[in-house]
């Protein structure tokens, strides 16, 4: 009796809802029409660090894309950089896309231009890989922005655009031998 008693306990509690899995569930639907709702979402769930990884590590990129779309300085939100790696060596296409892309807005603030840069191509690289054809195209936009800027002040960033136009020479040879 006090074994199935106890087997019924378990059950139950696995089949309950765990509030802060559907909180970050919920936010990364409305995140990008609605980024403020989505941060009150985020900061309704206590002690995030508390959740799985996956879900901590998830809840830490889309907390980064809401405080952007919001407005808000992410300059300082370095738990991004963590999340980033753990992505990308689980070859979760999409968040990697995601974390790389708003990497790349942390160092546009800072104007570093190779790391927004890097950042920027390896973020349309995963969001290709995971069909994620929206960042995809935003990131491509931004690589053509950070050209644009730079041309402007062509005679002090020469080099940079000496190699983007290498890089673009190679990428669009390799897109037309692939394609």
């Amino acid at each position: 009796m006090l074994c199935t008693l106890f087997f019924l306990l378990i059950l139950c509690s696995c089949n309950e809802e765990n509030p802060s899995a559907e909180s970050l569930l919920q936010a990364q639907k409305i995140v990008e029409d609605n980024p403020a709702g989505a941060l009150r979402l985020l900061e309704s769930v206590p002690n995030p660090e508390r959740m799985d990884e996956d879900d901590y590590m998830q809840y830490t990129v889309v907390k980064v894309q809401a405080r952007y779309r919001a407005y808000q300085d992410i300059t300082n939100d370095t738990l991004i950089f963590e999340a980033c790696k753990y992505f990308d060596d689980r070859k979760n296409f999409k968040q990697s896309a995601l974390a790389h892309y708003y990497i790349s807005r942390i160092f546009y603030k800072k104007e570093q231009s190779y790391k927004e840069l890097e950042n920027l191509l390896l973020a349309k690289y995963y969001a290709e890989q995971a069909s994620y054809n929206l960042l995809a195209a935003k990131s491509l936009q931004n690589i053509f922005h950070l050209i644009s800027v730079k041309k402007e002040n062509k005679n002090q960033q020469l080099p940079f655009i000496q190699r983007l136009h290498r890089f673009f020479s190679v990428w669009l040879f390799q897109q037309v031998v692939t394609g």
